[in-house]
Formats: C-alpha cells, structure tokens, sequence
C-alpha cells in the first residue's frame, strides 16, 4: 500500500466512495480531539458529543453565511434551521431594534432607560410580545405608545 497518500487521497484517486463514519467513531475522534488540545467542558462531559459538535457547527453556519448555507451543509431544510437556531435572529433582531431606538431618542434629545419594563408585558401580539422582550434598552418615549397594563 502507499504511504504518501491519505486513506481518503486514495478512495479519491480509484474513484471509490468511503464508508461512511459511524456514530460510535466519531465519538471516538471528538474524545481524542478533545484530549490532544486539553479541552475541559463545563457540563460535566468527558468530551464534545457528536450532537454538540453539530450544534456549535450549525450555530458558526448560520451566524457567518446565514440560514440557507446552513441548512444545506446540515442537511435540513431552511424551516427547521431557523426553528433551532432561532435565538440568533432574534438577538441580532433586539441589537439592531436597540440601536436604532437609541438613535432616534439621541436625535429627539429624550433621555433612555435602562430598565425594561416590557418584559413580562401583555400585548395583543405574541410576535409584538417575542420582539421587545429581548430589549435591553426602552426608548423614553415607547411606554406612551404601548399600553402595557392590559
């Protein structure tokens, strides 16, 4: 057999399809990985489950080429994507709702609080409800315009 070639080099070279891995083996490569680089976890695993792995993957996926991307290299469809890594949209969602409530409130010259009192309020609208709720900062001027004591 050749030594300068990888086993994968090789199945590439003869045009022959590898096995695929098992679950049992790559446990068995996330366990050494882990080992070799000195990694400790905090949640009481030996090492980095194959589950987990694929999770922080997915959760680098969609964060750098988005959704879509993701769902392909998973192999998933772009619905149940953006049903598990929903957290990230809807933090990116309350960033980009805070800045631009602060904007608006630097440029009336109103005063921000940093409190939040929409956090367990009632409104109509659940999506209402889920966009505010993850909002560190309330513009002065925003409880006037929701009535939150319904």
């Amino acid at each position: 057999m050749r030594t300068d070639h990888s086993l994968i080099e090789l199945c590439v070279e003869y045009d022959i399809e590898p096995p695929s891995i098992t679950t049992d083996a790559g446990r068995h490569v996330l366990k050494r990985l882990c080992e070799e680089a000195d990694i400790e976890l905090n949640d009481g695993e030996e090492y980095l489950m194959p589950h987990g792995a694929r999770r922080g993957a997915g959760e680098v996926l969609v964060r750098t080429s988005g959704h879509a991307a993701a769902a392909r290299a998973l192999d998933n469809s772009e619905e149940v994507v953006r049903e598990h890594y929903s957290h990230i949209e809807a933090g990116d969602l309350a960033d980009q709702m805070t800045s631009a409530f602060e904007e608006a409130d630097q440029n009336a010259g109103l005063s921000a609080e940093r409190v939040n009192p929409l956090v367990n309020c009632a409104v109509d609208s659940d999506r209402m409800t889920r966009c505010l709720a993850p909002l560190q900062y309330v513009p002065a001027s925003l409880p006037e315009l929701i009535d939150v004591t319904r």
